[in-house]
């Protein structure tokens, strides 16, 4: 077994890269943790999906992690760090080898991961995919915040075609002139964060006082 040593982990129901941790993060210092290696396509499955592990890979990794508990040293039952030769993050599993937490690395440490793992072999890892997961972000924490606000918002004044039309054209710059306004709306400020989403809370927000 190889292993990582002195590694920074954030692991939550969602992955967030290391520059979007927050201070109420539970971040944890790990003495060791399991590396394995796989193929670019494994490596994105299991990116990308929730997945169970079948029971090789659970003993292989059982009780193999360490995480700094203050002056002790916690074993963590089922955590190990994943890696392509080109990428790594981390991931936790429950007992039944469901995947339950994923983390990504500080960039210094993933660059060790990653020049480490020029010398492995890829592992042949079997696990079955249970549901396409919502583990990867597209955007940072905060421009969710911006983006839901704006979306929930909008939700609130759905049924204005007037001003679902107005901010359409503020969006895109164009006349709307499609089936549902509302649907193509949300699509839009969901799909790509823009400056122009805080354009929309001022007139959301001004539209609302002014009612």
């Amino acid at each position: 077994m190889i292993y990582i040593y002195d590694l920074t982990l954030n692991f939550s129901d969602r992955l967030y890269d290391f520059y979007d941790w927050k201070d109420t993060d539970s971040i944890t210092h790990y003495r060791k943790i399991p590396l394995i290696k796989l193929s670019d396509k494994k490596y994105d499955k299991f990116l990308n999906n929730k997945v169970v592990v079948d029971e090789e890979l659970l003993s292989l990794v059982r009780d193999k992690a360490q995480q700094y508990k203050g002056r002790m040293l916690k074993t963590v039952k089922y955590a190990f760090v994943l890696t392509n030769g080109f990428d790594a993050f981390a991931v936790m599993l429950d007992d039944g080898g469901t995947s339950v937490k994923k983390s990504k690395l500080v960039i210094g440490e993933e660059l060790e991961v990653i020049d480490l793992a020029n010398n492995l072999k890829v592992k042949d890892v079997s696990f079955n995919i249970v549901c396409k997961d919502n583990f990867v972000n597209k955007f940072t924490r905060d421009e969710e915040v911006i983006i839901n606000d704006v979306v929930s918002k909008i939700n609130d004044h759905k049924d204005n075609l007037e001003l679902l039309k107005y901010l359409y054209y503020e969006w895109n710059n164009k006349i709307y002139v499609g089936k549902s306004c509302y649907d193509d709306l949300i699509k839009d400020v969901t799909s790509q964060y823009s400056d122009k989403l805080n354009k929309l809370n001022e007139i959301l927000n001004l539209y609302v006082k002014n009612v």
